[in-house]
């Protein structure tokens, strides 16, 4: 599930960075810093001496919300195609150096943005800053190299028509967000990917790759006035467009009736990559939530915590472990720029004797859904505990930091922040803004918007249900 923060490894840090009573060390890396050069590309910074690695983090505000309506996955695409050759660099010269040098680089494009991240060491910055700002502006866009992309790109479509978790979120997707931008798949359509030529991927980048939309994050053992010229020696001089930045999405919700809250999808699943998802029935259920913004996201955080984060949370104690009705259980918040949701998941069972009545057969499924959504009915109705309010809030802000442990994901949040709209100074007051949220605004909020729910249910051939509430 996208940006999930209920696996087992980060709840445990989470635990534990709870019981030490951790806070963010003052004083122990620099503040984050941001310029803008005179084209107009935006540069975060922040020194981090604690680690020998340098992240260098290029966004664009041009994700798959930006595509045309008839191009899904045109982003990815375009992002993949950047590793395939420049006009000075083909695929491997550019794979080899890197390897080499014992860095990596990576490209993905998201609903809101799009990416590149080289990691490197201090020592092998230069070299590798070069050839990323050469794979940002120069992609050859080789028509043989599309080709071999496009194949890969449909092989993969593939397989995710086996995958139970790609079923249930593209599908929740529709439903939520009709014809919108974030209804369309980031891996596009194979009708869609047959579409995408050169032409499109040249005119793409041509629109959205410009200096107004760029935001380059530099964080790692580097001081920012090196980091700066460094970033003003290989991008100052990319023309402006003169355009202004794209943005953040606006997205549009579709108003859910009880004729667009149910979608059942039937599925061989035995070809599922993970196993024990071939014999179970899954189910998302989608609560949809407003645009990011300063006042909702940290309550919008803490409820997420609150419902499914950790072994602590509503659906883990009463739907997994008081009543036994699922394999998994949990919630994450799509953090979507223009409308995201507050998803909550159950694999479970289709049918199975339960705990309380081994020698009675039932449909599990039903009350495991039923279950699931009396928790988010009675957070609704309900003020929560000062202690159950405090684990959640304890949650959220271990699960921060002990993200912002490597130097990477200290770089994402800040160009992530600086892209929602919420600005990279953001990374540093969330711990604070997470502490300060009350029971009552987690009840205001929950009033507001667990109120109407969008439900995706993906079940194994041929044990098709029909739920109804």
């Amino acid at each position: 599930m996208r940006r999930q923060r209920s696996s087992y490894r980060r709840g445990l840090a989470a635990a534990l960075l709870m019981l030490l009573g951790a806070a963010l060390p003052a004083g122990a890396q620099s503040q984050p810093h941001s310029t803008r050069l005179r084209n107009r590309l935006t540069v975060i910074t922040k020194e981090v001496r604690s680690s020998n690695v340098v992240a260098i983090d290029v966004f664009v505000r041009g994700g798959a919300a930006v595509e045309p309506a008839d191009l899904p996955g045109l982003a990815g695409f375009t992002q993949r195609m950047l590793l395939r050759g420049t006009t000075r660099r083909t695929a491997a010269q550019i794979r080899e150096p890197i390897e080499r040098l014992g860095g990596t680089l990576h490209a993905r494009a998201d609903h809101d943005y799009s990416q590149i991240l080289l990691l490197s060491s201090a020592q092998t910055l230069e070299e590798g800053l070069e050839l990323l700002a050469d794979v940002v502006r120069n992609p050859r866009f080789d028509p043989q190299e599309i080709e071999q992309e496009r194949e890969q790109t449909l092989a993969a479509l593939r397989r995710a028509a086996d995958d139970p978790n790609w079923l249930l979120q593209h599908t929740l997707a529709e439903i939520l967000y009709a014809s919108g931008p974030y209804a369309r798949p980031l891996t596009g359509t194979p009708e869609s990917v047959q579409r995408i030529n050169r032409q499109s991927l040249v005119g793409f980048h041509r629109m959205y790759y410009t200096p107004e939309n760029l935001v380059v994050v530099v964080v790692g053992n580097i001081d920012r006035a090196t980091a700066e010229e460094k970033v003003e020696r290989y991008f100052g001089d990319l023309p402006a467009s003169g355009r202004p930045p794209v943005a953040p999405t606006t997205a549009v919700l579709r108003p859910l009736s009880d004729a667009q809250c149910t979608v059942v999808k039937e599925r061989d699943l035995s070809g599922a990559a993970d196993p024990s998802d071939g014999a179970l029935a899954h189910l998302l259920v989608g609560f949809p939530v407003g645009p990011i913004t300063r006042e909702e996201y940290p309550v919008l955080l803490v409820l997420n915590s609150l419902m499914g984060g950790g072994m602590g949370s509503r659906l883990l104690q009463e739907v997994r472990e008081r009543q036994g009705l699922a394999y998994h259980v949990g919630s994450y918040y799509a953090e979507y720029a223009g409308a995201g949701y507050l998803g909550a998941f159950v694999k479970t069972w289709p049918e199975r004797a339960p705990l309380d009545n081994p020698y009675q057969r039932e449909m599990m499924l039903e009350r495991a859904k039923t279950a699931l959504l009396e928790q988010f009915d009675w957070v609704r109705d309900h003020p929560v505990s000062d202690a159950e309010l405090e684990r959640a809030r304890r949650y959220t802000i271990g699960t921060f930091i002990y993200d912002h442990q490597r130097t990477l994901n200290q770089a994402r949040w800040l160009g992530w922040f600086e892209l929602s709209g919420l600005g990279y100074r953001y990374d540093e007051e969330l711990p604070q803004e997470v502490a300060k949220v009350t029971k009552e605004q987690v009840q205001a909020l929950a009033r507001k918007y667990l109120t109407r729910y969008a439900l995706a249910l993906v079940v194994p051939q041929p044990q098709q249900q029909s739920l109804h509430r």
